[in-house]
């Protein structure tokens, strides 16, 4: 046998022993939470994220909390703006400029076309209502 495969069959087992360990020690830990046998460390590492004595209060600013809720959301503005930067710059390292002008005014355009049609039929006066609602809802 060629030497070229016996180091392909080798990476070959190499990788299903790695995924087959990932798939096994996901299994062993979603079973453990669903005996809530980790209840005890998922509290420890929540608390640990709160402010001392008060515990519905994270850590952080109201602007820092509001990032991390949508960065755990995975599609809120943080994580779409961060994306499209990274992206661009890519891009741009690569000297394809078009492609990122397009890139960004393509986002751009679709994030306006989204929050036009999430307020669409409102008032200036009513935009305010549905920013303290959107505000209260995530509280």
């Amino acid at each position: 046998m060629p030497r070229f495969l016996r180091l392909l069959e080798v990476r070959t087992l190499a990788l299903l022993a790695t995924v087959g360990a990932a798939v096994w020690g996901f299994l062993a830990l979603s079973d453990e939470i669903g005996e809530n046998a980790t209840a005890h460390i998922d509290r420890s590492i929540i608390l640990a994220m709160r402010v001392p004595g008060h515990p519905s209060d994270p850590i952080g600013s109201r602007s820092f909390e509001e990032a991390m809720r949508d960065v755990t959301a995975l599609g809120g503005f943080t994580v779409l703006t961060l994306v499209t930067v990274v992206a661009a710059a890519t891009l741009i390292y690569f000297k394809r400029w078009r492609q990122a002008l397009v890139f960004v005014a393509t986002i751009r355009f679709f994030a306006w076309c989204n929050w036009s049609a999430f307020t669409s039929g409102t008032t200036s006066g009513q935009s305010g209502s549905i920013r303290q609602a959107l505000e209260l809802s995530t509280t």
